[in-house]
């Protein structure tokens, strides 16, 4: 469990995301963003097939190529770093991946430019 690993888990509406039809929840790709000093919650982000056209901050959605993470994402796909979000570490199964630092570095740059992500989320994630 690094900053930067890839994870796919089943996420529901105590994580914010809604499922869709007769499901009870969706398993979507996570991204660990940073992690509280004692390790017990990691900030995370969640990829996204696509950009969302209801959402107004595509500023805030960071496109990973599919061509530099083969064997874990079949097509691009956005991040979304409009929300940090905590995850518990014993939710987490098999690593998918790691992005690279180039990636990182540009996704943590739009979450501590989103005004709606406060400062002390930021610090427990030793994000500043």
């Amino acid at each position: 469990m690094c900053i930067g690993n890839i994870y796919k888990i089943p996420m529901d509406e105590k994580d914010g995301i809604t499922a869709k039809g007769e499901y009870d929840h969706r398993n979507k790709f996570i991204i660990i963003i940073g992690k509280d000093t004692d390790n017990n919650c990691l900030g995370v982000v969640v990829v996204n097939s696509k950009i969302n056209h209801l959402w107004t901050e595509y500023d805030f959605q960071y496109e990973l190529k599919c061509e530099k993470y083969k064997g874990i994402f079949e097509n691009n796909c956005y991040v979304n770093c409009s929300t940090l979000r905590p995850i518990d570490p014993n939710r987490l199964n098999k690593e998918k991946g790691t992005i690279d630092r180039l990636d990182y570095n540009a996704i943590v740059d739009k979450i501590k430019k989103h005004p709606k992500i406060k400062r002390h989320t930021l610090k427990k994630y030793n994000l500043l």
